[in-house]
């Protein structure tokens, strides 16, 4: 149900880790609202913030597979959403020369 409801009521889920593509699709699929997003996010923000707080612990292979076993759907979820994703930036990639 949420991958339908993703592929036919959202026109773009964007990817955190792919901001800039972001940023990029969504100027490209709504120049109405984001036109001149990309400007503003990286001359008027300064672009990408990374945390500067402690780093993170690596987990240790016992506690991964208990997390992939227990967050199997969500991982499911996230990679069809990715796949979306992909295929929008193609598309409008191949279509934008």
């Amino acid at each position: 149900m949420a991958m339908k409801n993703a592929e036919k009521k959202f026109f773009l889920i964007g990817l955190t880790e792919r901001l800039n593509d972001t940023i990029k699709l969504l100027e490209v699929l709504a120049p109405d609202v984001f036109k001149g997003l990309e400007h503003f996010y990286h001359d008027e923000l300064g672009g990408i913030h990374r945390n500067k707080g402690k780093r993170h612990i690596a987990l240790s292979p016992p506690v991964e597979d208990v997390l992939r076993s227990r967050m199997a759907n969500e991982v499911v979820f996230y990679n069809f959403i990715r796949q979306l994703f992909e295929r929008k930036m193609k598309f409008y990639a191949s279509n934008s020369s």
